[in-house]
């Protein structure tokens, strides 16, 4: 075989072995990771563990219980706001 045949087979491999919710590159945060970091952005008292959790729950809800809990915890925000920012399966 030669080298750009075996090179697009490896990177075939790698494709459909590497799941696609791990990072591409070792120095690419994870999705759970850069929500943390936003968290802790947006809320500083809310400890690693807290943001961590929120995720998790936050990852476990139907979009419309994401949209409905933004629209109870961000009264400023428009329910097209809402829909446009949590509507869509993350």
């Amino acid at each position: 075989m030669n080298y750009t045949l075996k090179s697009a087979l490896l990177l075939i491999g790698l494709l459909v072995f590497v799941p696609f919710s791990e990072p591409l590159l070792a120095n690419e945060p994870s999705p759970e990771q850069r929500m943390i970091e936003h968290c802790q952005k947006r809320h500083p008292e809310m400890s690693v563990e807290q943001c961590r959790n929120m995720y998790q729950n936050m990852k476990n809800m139907t979009p419309e219980q994401r949209v409905e809990r933004c629209r109870r915890n961000h009264p400023e925000m428009s329910l097209e706001q809402c829909q446009k920012k949590y509507g869509s399966s993350t």
